[in-house]
C-alpha cells in the first residue's frame, strides 16, 4: 500500500483497508490460476453435439489461448472463410472451426443494405449464412464479430456496421476500409470510421484493420480501438511481414495487436509472435495453397499455439 494513504486514514481505517486490498489479491490470484472461464467441452459431453451425430467441439485451453479485450476473452488465433475469390461451403465452414479451435466468429456484412434481409449476414462468399451456421453448431461458444468488409470508404463502413449493430444487438466490429482492389487499407477512412462508430455507440468494440504504419496505430488508438488488426503486407500476398521495424513499433504500444493481412506460412506466425503480436488471423492461404483447407488450418492452428505458448512461457 503506498505510504502517502497514512496521512488521510486512521491506523485502524489503514488497517481495514489493508485487509480489504489483501482479500481482492488473493480472489484475482485465484481467478488467475483458474484461468479464463469458458465452457470445457468433453468428447463424452452430450452438450458438445449440437446435432446428432456431430463431433465434439475442440475444448478451450489455458490462459495462454486469449487475448483480454474490452472484457471478453479472444483466441489468439482467428480466421475467416476466404475472400470474394473462393466459395467454401457450409459443410467445410463447420470443419474449419473445429479445426481450428479458435472461439472467434466473424459474420460477413458485405452484402448488407437497407433491406436488412438476415440472409446477407454470411460466413464467406458462397451464401452460408450465419443462421445455417447456427443449427449445425453452438453459437453462444464463440465472441461473434461483426466482420464489416468490402467496403471502399467510411461512409459505406459506418452504414453497414450501424445495420449490422441494430440488427444483431452485437457489439463487437472486425473494421475495414480497403482500396479498391481490396489489398489494402485506407488507413484515414477506417480511423474515420471507427470514431463515429464510437461516438455513436460507446459500448462498441471496434478493431480495425490498419496498415503497418505508426501514425495509424496511434490514430486508431486516439480514437478508441481496443485492439488493432495490422496487415503485414497485402491481403493475399503471402508475403508476412515486410517492416518488422514498424511492426515492432506498433507492438510496443500499450493494446494488443493482431497480425492480419499477408501471412503465408506458418513461419510468419513466429516472426509475428517474436516482434510482439498478440495474435494472428489467417484467411486466404487456407485456401491459397493447394492442399486440403482443413489440413491447412490444422498446420496453422498448431503453429499459432505453440507459437504464443513459447512466448508467454518464456
Amino acid at each position: 500500500m503506498p505510504n502517502s494513504f497514512s496521512r488521510f486514514l486512521s491506523d485502524e481505517d489503514l488497517a481495514k483497508v489493508r485487509e480489504d486490498y489483501l482479500a481482492a489479491l488473493a480472489e484475482v490470484e485465484l481467478d488467475a490460476q483458474a484461468g479464463p472461464q469458458h465452457p470445457v467441452i468433453t468428447p463424452d459431453d452430450p452438450a458438445a453435439l449440437s446435432v446428432p451425430g456431430q463431433q465434439p467441439e475442440p475444448q478451450y485451453a489455458a490462459s495462454h489461448r486469449h487475448i483480454c479485450v474490452a472484457g471478453l476473452q479472444l483466441d489468439r488465433f482467428w480466421h475467416c472463410f476466404g475472400t470474394e475469390r473462393h466459395s467454401v461451403t457450409l459443410d467445410l465452414i463447420v470443419q474449419l472451426l473445429h479445426a481450428s479451435g479458435t472461439n472467434v466468429l466473424p459474420i460477413n456484412t458485405h452484402q448488407l443494405d437497407d433491406r436488412r434481409q438476415r440472409s446477407a449476414l454470411e460466413h464467406g462468399f458462397a451464401g452460408a449464412t450465419y443462421d445455417a451456421l447456427g443449427t449445425r453448431i453452438d453459437l453462444s461458444r464463440y465472441v461473434k464479430m461483426l466482420n464489416i468488409n468490402l467496403r471502399t470508404c467510411a461512409e459505406q463502413a459506418v452504414t453497414a456496421a450501424k445495420i449490422a449493430v441494430e440488427m444483431t444487438g452485437e457489439r463487437v466490429i472486425k473494421l475495414e476500409v480497403l482500396e479498391p482492389a481490396l489489398r489494402d487499407s485506407r488507413d484515414l477512412d477506417v480511423v474515420a470510421a471507427a470514431r463515429q462508430l464510437i461516438n455513436w455507440e460507446p459500448s462498441l468494440v471496434v478493431l480495425p484493420l490498419i496498415s503497418c504504419s505508426i501514425d495509424a496505430a496511434n490514430a486508431a488508438m486516439e480514437a478508441g480501438c481496443p485492439l488493432l488488426r495490422v496487415m503485414g503486407s497485402a491481403i493475399s500476398s503471402g508475403r508476412g511481414i515486410t517492416d518488422p521495424a514498424a511492426f515492432t513499433r506498433i507492438c510496443q504500444r500499450p493494446i494488443p495487436v493482431v497480425l492480419d493481412g499477408g501471412i503465408g506460412q506458418t513461419t510468419d506466425i513466429d516472426d509475428a509472435v517474436q516482434l510482439g503480436a498478440n495474435g494472428v488471423l489467417i484467411n486466404s492461404v487456407l485456401f491459397d495453397t493447394g492442399q486440403a483447407p482443413v489440413s491447412v488450418m490444422q498446420d496453422f492452428a498448431a503453429a499459432a499455439r505453440k507459437a504464443f505458448q513459447r512466448a508467454l512461457i518464456t
